[in-house]
């Protein structure tokens, strides 16, 4: 990236960025998909958790 670019993009507004990211996103689809398909598996990691307190919570303590 050149000094120039750099420039611009700290001066870009917070509009013009988000402008940028949207654009982004239509030039490449799957980036949404990607993003979104780990905070998917986070869930489910958490959950699964969850459920695992949950059943030791049982057996032990009732």
């Amino acid at each position: 990236m050149g000094e120039e670019e750099r420039r611009e993009e700290d001066t870009a507004s917070p509009f013009a960025r988000l402008e940028y990211e949207e654009w982004l996103r239509h030039q490449n689809p799957h980036l949404g998909v990607e993003k979104s398909g780990v905070v998917v598996k986070l869930l489910l990691l958490l959950a699964g958790v969850g459920a695992l307190l949950l059943v030791l919570y049982l057996v032990f303590f009732i």
